[in-house]
């Protein structure tokens, strides 16, 4: 098993991904949640840097991209132990699609943030398929 922290990092972030909710934001920086309203907006007007909408995709993005990588990587290995941080990886990546598509309805009036979320749900899929045909092989 390699790359033990990063592994559990990425679990970690896949399975905060996984527990948003809707009418919840991400501050990326502390990964941390604000729910949407005054307050956590003037939170996030004022209090943090660097968090916006873009900051939240790209750390979503990359996230997804890190993930996937990682079952690659696992799968490879064909032993037993990294097959199954394989499979555990891309369990966690199919439920923060859930968390996803809250993201999208909190952000319902941005249509084009909400397209970006709907288009990496669609790629994610796309990848899930593959990485599950790959674990079969």
């Amino acid at each position: 098993m390699d790359n033990k922290r990063e592994i559990q990092d990425i679990i970690s972030k896949l399975t905060f991904i996984s527990l948003l909710k809707s009418g919840e934001k991400i501050d990326v920086n502390s990964i941390s949640i604000h729910t949407s309203g005054y307050l956590g907006k003037l939170y996030r007007t004022f209090w943090t840097r660097n968090e916006s909408r873009d900051v939240t995709y790209e750390f979503l993005v990359e996230v997804v991209n890190t993930a996937i990588s990682l079952v690659l990587r696992c799968f490879s290995k064909k032993d037993n132990q990294n097959h199954q941080l394989g499979l555990l990886i891309l369990d966690k990546l199919k439920l923060s699609r859930q968390g996803i598509n809250c993201l999208k309805d909190t952000y319902r009036d941005d249509r084009m943030f909400s397209s970006k979320l709907e288009t990496l749900i669609g790629i994610m899929n796309i990848k899930i398929s593959e990485l599950e045909d790959e674990q079969m092989k």
